[in-house]
């Protein structure tokens, strides 16, 4: 075999491999963002939660702070105790589907769950 020909073996096994490794980058990246606006929209609702007795309003707050692809089906939990001083807590869970078309039809569940406590 030639030098050139080698040359090509070895870019054929190289090259998908260096293709799976960027779309597992690219949804690495894309989840972890997910995630941080998971964790944003769960503590702008519980400070709601913790400022007003209307849990209506904190569950609205979390789906405005969700981008539309996630607000829509996310699952909010909000526990909001009527004794000031108490933890108020927010959960927020979803399933984000994956981008890359190799690996659609797979889900990553992302949640975060936030206290604050009950002001007067």
């Amino acid at each position: 075999m030639t030098e050139r020909g080698s040359l090509t073996v070895e870019a054929a096994f190289v090259i998908p491999v260096l293709l799976l490794i960027g779309l597992a980058v690219f949804e690495g990246v894309a989840t972890m963002s997910n995630q941080l606006q998971v964790m944003a929209a769960t503590r702008d609702g519980v400070r709601v939660a913790a400022t007003t007795p209307d849990v209506a309003r904190a569950v609205a707050t979390v789906r405005d702070v969700l981008p539309d692809d996630l607000a829509q089906t996310a699952k909010i939990e909000v526990h909001r105790p009527a004794t000031a001083g108490r933890p108020a807590r927010v959960r927020v869970s979803v399933e984000v589907p994956l981008r890359t078309p190799i690996l659609s039809g797979f889900s990553i569940p992302l949640g975060w769950v936030s206290s604050m406590l009950v002001e007067p």
